[in-house]
C-alpha cells in the first residue's frame, strides 16, 4: 500500500513538474486587444532556435470567433539589433481542413541570438491594427535535434 502511495506521489509531482517547465512556452505569446479584434502574438515555435525555420504567429478572433479570409490585410516588422524586415502574414489553415482558422504566419529564419521586436500593422474588418513593436523571447544558439551519437562496434 505504501509503495503504491508513493509512486501516485512521485506521478503527480512530475506531473506538476511538467506543467511547471512548459508554462513559459505557453505564456510567451502577448494577448492584445483593437476594438473587437483579439489578438495572440509570438513566435509560431517556442523556443525559437537561430538558423531553424520559425514564424511570427498572429491568431486572430473577433469576439471569440476566428477571423478567416484576410488577403494582404496585416503586415508585421520583425526588427533586431537595428536591422528590420517587412514581412507579409498568410493564412497558416485551409477553411474547413487542416490548421486551426484564424492562425496567420509570416516565415522567417532567426538569425542570431538575442531580442527580436514584431510590430503589426493593418487593417482587420474596419479596425486599424497599430500594435507597437514588442520584445519576444530570445531565439537559442542550441539546436532543436540533438547531435547524433556513433554507435560503438
Amino acid at each position: 500500500m505504501h509503495r503504491s502511495m508513493r509512486a501516485l506521489a512521485v506521478a503527480s509531482a512530475l506531473a506538476v513538474l511538467t506543467l511547471i517547465v512548459g508554462a513559459p512556452e505557453a505564456l510567451a505569446h502577448a494577448q492584445r486587444q483593437a476594438g473587437p479584434i483579439h489578438m495572440e502574438i509570438g513566435f509560431g515555435t517556442e523556443p525559437a532556435y537561430v538558423g531553424q525555420p520559425n514564424s511570427v504567429q498572429i491568431i486572430l478572433t473577433e469576439h471569440g470567433r476566428a477571423i478567416v479570409g484576410l488577403v494582404d490585410a496585416l503586415e508585421v516588422t520583425v526588427s533586431f539589433g537595428g536591422q528590420q524586415t517587412d514581412l507579409r502574414l498568410e493564412p497558416n489553415f485551409e477553411v474547413g481542413g487542416d490548421g486551426t482558422p484564424g492562425d496567420y504566419r509570416a516565415w522567417f529564419i532567426p538569425s542570431q541570438p538575442g531580442p527580436y521586436t514584431f510590430h503589426l500593422a493593418g487593417t482587420v474588418r474596419g479596425t486599424k491594427i497599430d500594435e507597437p513593436s514588442r520584445r519576444v523571447p530570445r531565439p537559442s544558439t542550441r539546436s532543436k535535434i540533438p547531435p547524433r551519437r556513433r554507435s560503438r562496434p
